[in-house]
């Protein structure tokens, strides 16, 4: 005859029959977490970039508020000064070195801002800083999805492009963009001069699908149709 068990030791027996089910439940429901986790990063891994050899510079603001939106152009011009000056460096060093036929300026480019992240995300905090503000701030580079959007006349369709990307706070506001290789905002705008470059040209420097925009040559084509 078995004998009986007293209230103390069924309980203690209930309790720990409860703490093994709620622990295999949590074990099935973090290695389905994991399993979806390693399937977004399989998915982003396979995002391609529909523009390679294009890099662009995204500044995105807290807010629409006025504040925010001249904050936004005070990291800009903090970041790009800094970047401008640091990459300048990085190119004339690789010139000493390997000559203007050896180098790769788009990959010293990427490998710069790869290696130098951090740096980078405090260059813009110290921007904010300088404006007294006390936002937060996310610095990106990878693959992105972006619009179709114009710089300075050369159209760029939407795609996805590689782009740094530096967040302030929320990131709701409208953001500030341009090219960062090509280096049309740290070295200027190639289409600044109408009409110097053809169009095999630009296809030349930037891939199909990217090409400049004459206004003037938008208005003449316009007439020859009619």
């Amino acid at each position: 005859m078995k004998p009986m068990k007293n209230k103390g030791e069924s309980k203690l027996e209930r309790d720990l029959f409860l703490v093994i089910g709620v622990a295999l439940i949590m074990m099935v429901a973090m290695s389905s977490y994991i399993d979806s986790l390693r399937e977004k990063s399989e998915v982003i891994a396979e995002v391609e970039n529909d523009y390679e050899g294009i890099i662009r510079f995204h500044v995105v603001a807290h807010s629409d508020t006025e504040e925010d939106q001249a904050l936004k152009l005070k990291v800009r011009d903090y970041v790009m000064e800094k970047l401008q000056a640091a990459l300048a460096g990085e190119i004339a060093a690789a010139l000493e070195v390997e000559g203007s036929a050896g180098i790769q300026r788009e990959t010293i480019v990427r490998t710069y801002m790869e290696e130098h992240m951090g740096l980078i995300q405090s260059w813009a905090e110290d921007a904010i800083r300088e404006e007294g503000a006390s936002y937060g701030i996310r610095t990106e580079l990878g693959v992105t999805w972006i619009p179709e959007r114009e710089y300075d006349g050369i159209y760029f369709p939407e795609g996805n492009y590689e782009a740094l990307k530096i967040v302030i706070g929320d990131g709701q506001g409208e953001n500030w963009w341009c090219v960062l290789f090509p280096p049309l905002c740290l070295i200027g705008d190639p289409a600044s001069e109408e009409g110097e470059e053809t169009e095999e040209e630009n296809t030349l420097i930037f891939g199909e699908g990217i090409f400049l925009r004459s206004k003037i040559l938008e208005i003449l084509r316009g007439e020859e149709s009619s």
